[in-house]
């Protein structure tokens, strides 16, 4: 996870998403690494990531100080657009990994931008449910877990109704993320 600087947008258009999207596929041509989900708030950022040769804080130096090069030269601006070095952990457990994708879906729906995790734009979520193919993402690990319909599987773990408020509390302190925050 990384944070705008004082919590400040990091995307202010449509064209900013696109141009995060754009830098992100260059950082995993030239640092191959397997993003499981994403989602790209107003203010901050969340990935689920897997690295491969490459230690993260190449992958994340590299998408972060190119987004933030775009972003001081297409808003005139000078500085730091990150708060502070991005916020990552280590996953061990296969528990973990499922609900760390599951907070990364659901961070729109608590934030309540929409109130169904497909309708958010910005976010994976909706690749796990489409034909078309997301080249940024593998959902293969993610869906391993699920027997059956392994799609309607992860969309019931994801939207099931029962709380996973412990779960929830424990990603949050790690992320150093307060829910009631706007976006």
């Amino acid at each position: 996870m990384a944070r705008g600087v004082r919590s400040s947008p990091l995307y202010q258009c449509e064209e900013d998403y696109e141009v995060f999207f754009l830098i992100l596929r260059k950082t995993m041509e030239k640092y191959p690494f397997i993003i499981h989900s994403y989602c790209l708030m107003t203010t901050h950022f969340h990935m689920l990531i897997t690295t491969l040769q490459i230690e993260i804080w190449i992958v994340m130096g590299y998408l972060m100080q190119n987004y933030a090069m775009y972003f001081n030269r297409k808003y005139g601006t000078k500085g730091h657009v990150f708060d502070s070095r991005y916020v990552s952990r280590l996953i061990e457990d296969e528990r973990y990994f499922l609900e760390v994708s599951r907070y990364i879906h659901l961070n729109p729906v608590r934030a309540f931008m929409v109130q169904n995790p497909l309708d958010y734009p910005y976010s994976s979520y909706r690749s796990f449910f489409s034909r078309q193919k997301n080249q940024l993402l593998d959902i293969r690990e993610l869906l391993s877990y699920f027997e059956g319909n392994q799609t309607e599987g992860y969309r019931i773990f994801v939207e099931a109704a029962v709380s996973h408020e412990e779960e929830e509390k424990m990603i949050q302190k790690d992320m150093g993320e307060d829910d009631r925050e706007l976006p």
